[in-house]
């Protein structure tokens, strides 16, 4: 499957049923391969239309824009003594624990690494490659492909560039001011329970002025694996 190295296989599950070649896979080798092709139909992209000026946009080179402020080692050290050991790694290997004990030569040349990405705009393909888990869900036939949740571990160095980068974009940028105050997903200091608190402090208003309150619930199959 395109972007992805591996896939390991989940513990105890002996046999996975093959819907394209009608038989049993028993090997390691060819369950990873009926999962392979399950993934890559799950994953395969819509051909939708898109706008002539949003691809301009995206593909400007923005020349007028100032340059991103490059990182110091001392950032790059101080976001590395925040890592999560306990986090495995990606198909590289490379642990947490591992890149917590760099030297300072070590720390320099990666602080080089990132702000070299900065400046020509370029995230190196190996770094988007992860190892995908397949994790059973509860309940399922294990025979089934699609009763397996994938669960993708990308190298820990990427997500130091991307969390190194988010700082930037927070300072330079403030949140608050590019969301709305409804997006709760993928925003520090936000969660589920928030979300719901919002969504009865909505619907208490609405009944207190004597006012209808429209919701629309949507229920996407398989839309983890999805997006």
């Amino acid at each position: 499957m395109e972007g992805h190295e591996t896939t390991r296989m989940p513990p105890g599950s002996c046999t996975a049923n093959s819907q394209i070649f009608n038989e049993w896979a028993r090997s390691d080798k060819d369950k990873a391969n009926v999962f392979a092709t399950h993934l890559a139909d799950v994953f395969r992209a819509e051909q939708g239309h898109i706008d002539d000026d949003v691809k301009d946009f995206i593909t400007a080179p923005c020349q007028m824009s100032l340059p991103i402020r490059a990182f110091t080692p001392a950032e790059v050290k101080a976001e590395l003594t925040r890592l999560n050991t306990r986090k495995a790694p990606g198909y590289d290997l490379i642990s947490g624990q591992v890149l917590k004990r760099l030297p300072r030569k070590t720390v320099v040349l990666l602080t080089v690494i990132f702000n070299c990405m900065l400046t020509l705009s370029h995230f190196p393909v190996l770094w988007k490659y992860a190892e995908i888990i397949m994790i059973p869900k509860p309940g399922k036939p294990p025979y089934e492909p699609t009763s397996y949740r994938p669960i993708s571990l990308l190298p820990i160095i990427s997500k130091l560039f991307e969390r190194l980068l988010l700082q930037r974009i927070n300072k330079e940028h403030d949140p608050s001011t590019l969301l709305p105050s409804h997006q709760f997903s993928f925003r520090e200091r936000h969660s589920t329970i928030h979300q719901v608190h919002r969504l009865v402090n909505e619907i208490a208003t609405s009944l207190e002025e004597k006012e209808y309150y429209n919701a629309v619930f949507l229920d996407i199959s398989q839309v983890f694996d999805r997006i």
